[in-house]
């Protein structure tokens, strides 16, 4: 069987082989299902500092294609969580009503939806020794339930909380053209990796890996979008800035039969974004605003991949 059979899931999204020793092209395409943690803090800042944080437990889709040939191998994945999963927030006490909300109020609930794709390519330099480089987009939505009894007639919760617009555009009164207000924390961009896996003769291929990315990243609502409604009612809540992030994993790695394998995958990564409001809506003070979000997953993978030698 060739070497290109033990493979691994390296890096933040992509399977990778472990090791080569084939001049043929071989592809190898594979679905998984992971159970993945993620955990979300947020901070504000600009005129009162105030936070908010919650943590959810994601089922997820993985479904991925990788070609390997000679020294050479790209991989591209896409996964998905399977249904929104609904998570308690804390949030500290403002002391103002002046600044936006950032999820949702205390002790009330979120729907979380993640989303991600990425494209790798990689190099065998030696043995199982493995570089790669490529281009990721994750998405975070969050849909925070709203909580304001009688938001017309009560200006604090109103002014204090996005969340409250919700209220006119999920439930009756609904317009056609209207979408449930949600919120969009994106990072996309590029990252660089190294991989190296340890054959157990007979039992299978423990590898481990460790990746950097350099993103652009953005949070945002669709509440001053026309596209969906509003029809720019409401202030823009729109914020850019650099985003980093790092990924470590342990793969497990065993055949099932001769063209079929499994793998076991354990994966831990993170994401930071400091960011500054880039919306054109002038308010004095306004340019002083600060986003920083910070965004932990752990997520354990079961799958299985299918191998077809082509040339």
């Amino acid at each position: 069987m060739k070497a290109t059979r033990a493979l691994l899931s390296t890096l933040f999204l992509a399977p990778l082989p472990s090791a080569f020793a084939s001049d043929g092209l071989t592809i190898i395409p594979s679905v998984a299902f992971q159970m993945k943690t993620l955990s979300f803090d947020q901070t504000y800042s600009g005129f009162d500092e105030n936070s908010a944080e919650f943590s959810t437990t994601l089922p997820v889709l993985n479904l991925s294609v990788t070609a390997v040939m000679q020294k050479f191998f790209v991989s591209a994945k896409y996964e998905s969580s399977l249904a929104d999963v609904s998570s308690a927030t804390n949030e500290t006490d403002r002391s103002g009503v002046d600044q936006p909300n950032l999820i949702a109020h205390e002790a009330s609930d979120v729907d979380v939806e993640r989303k991600d794709w990425s494209l790798t390519f990689g190099y065998n330099v030696w043995d199982s020794l493995n570089i790669f480089v490529g281009y990721l987009d994750g998405e975070t939505t969050l849909t925070p339930e709203p909580f304001c009894g009688t938001p017309l007639s009560d200006p604090t919760c109103v002014e204090s909380n996005r969340a409250f617009f919700q209220f006119f555009i999920g439930d009756a009164g609904l317009a056609d053209n209207q979408a449930v207000y949600e919120q969009l924390y994106e990072e996309n961009g590029f990252f660089g990796g190294v991989s190296y896996g340890l054959s157990l003769e007979g039992y299978g291929t423990l590898t481990m890996s460790a990746a950097y990315a350099s993103m652009d990243g953005q949070y945002r609502d669709n509440a001053n979008d026309p596209n969906e409604g509003f029809d720019g009612t409401f202030v823009p809540f729109n914020f850019e800035g650099d985003s980093t992030g790092f990924s470590l994993g342990l793969t497990w790695t065993g055949a099932l039969g001769e063209n079929t394998a499994y793998f076991l995958d354990l994966r831990r990564q993170s994401y930071s974004m400091s960011a500054v409001d880039s919306s054109s809506f002038v308010v004095p003070g306004r340019e002083n605003l600060r986003l920083r979000t910070d965004e932990e997953m752990t997520g354990f993978t079961a799958g299985i991949q299918v191998y077809f030698d082509i040339l």
